[in-house]
């Protein structure tokens, strides 16, 4: 298989930032703790945010150094080998602190999903 275009994997992390923050929505984090299905599809989609930020160029990274490229990397590392470390209270801060953010600032870079600089 070809590899993947850069710009399709910014799309991959703006699509799993929106369903991150649709699954989190009107939630808590005693929902995160007990319902198992909902953090699992928040887990994976961090995960493909990680994964998808590996691919994207060091020319564009440098670009836009206000987006967090090593630390959504890192965060995939993290849940991928250390799955069984995760604590729910740092994934839900994650999600209300950091991740509106992170989509407002990829929002910025890309809007359409185009490299504007």
């Amino acid at each position: 298989m070809p590899p993947r275009d850069w710009q399709l994997r910014v799309d991959d992390i703006c699509e799993s930032l929106d369903l991150i923050l649709s699954f989190a929505e009107g939630q808590s984090l005693d929902c995160l703790q007990t319902d198992r299905m909902r953090y699992d599809a928040i887990l994976r989609n961090l995960e493909i945010m990680g994964e998808a930020a590996r691919h994207v160029p060091d020319e564009v990274t440098a670009k836009y150094p206000e987006i967090p490229w090593q630390q959504m990397r890192g965060l995939r590392n993290v849940l991928a080998h250390e799955y069984h470390g995760v604590d729910h209270e740092v994934v839900w801060r994650l999600i209300e602190k950091r991740l509106p953010e992170l989509k407002r600032m990829m929002e910025k870079a890309f809007p359409d999903g185009e490299d504007k600089a």
